[in-house]
């Protein structure tokens, strides 16, 4: 999924804060929008470069 280009219209996002107040929410979590694969790149080559480790204990376990 690609993040929304458009802007919110602030009436909109007014709503959405006064329904969260309703609701009795004091903070809210926000974050960037980062893509999944900037979390998951460095596992790859540690993974190809020392296997899957749940994998060895595992095998180790003899399971």
């Amino acid at each position: 999924m690609r993040p929304r280009r458009k802007r919110v219209d602030p009436e909109e996002l007014s709503a959405h804060i006064q329904r969260l107040k309703v609701a009795g929410e004091t903070s809210a979590w926000i974050t960037k929008k980062h893509p999944f694969l900037v979390y998951v790149l460095p596992a790859i080559p540690l993974t190809l470069i020392l296997g899957d480790p749940v994998a060895t204990v595992l095998y180790n376990l003899g399971i």
